[in-house]
């Protein structure tokens, strides 16, 4: 966990760099999700220092839960209350994605 609220100065890096690798990774994961959209929301709540998912009724979440959780995970970061995973701090979340080629999208039909 961070315990401690970022500076403007962080905050303006971290959208600077989301807006950096937005075009660099695949719009959609194996799953049909939209990373773009992810980063676009995480980049709005970061701008606006408002959760945008904070509204959001269970029927919301259950329909697009990544999305939730990105929209929960940049509200957190911005408090302070991010809980960092294997080393990889909240703007950096999608780094790993960076030049990787879009997934094939799964066969619903196998499920």
């Amino acid at each position: 966990m961070r315990n401690e609220t970022p500076t403007q100065e962080q905050i303006d890096a971290a959208v600077a760099h989301l807006k950096e690798v937005a075009p660099q990774i695949p719009q959609r994961d194996a799953f049909s999700g939209d990373n773009r959209q992810k980063i676009d929301l995480a980049i709005r709540t970061l701008e606006t220092g408002y959760s945008l998912i904070e509204d959001w009724d269970d029927e919301q979440i259950d329909d697009d839960y990544d999305l939730y959780r990105t929209g929960e995970d940049a509200a957190d970061w911005l408090n302070g209350e991010y809980e960092i995973e294997d080393g990889v701090d909240f703007p950096n979340t999608w780094d790993s994605l960076v030049g990787v080629a879009q997934p094939a999208q799964l066969d619903p039909r196998h499920f």
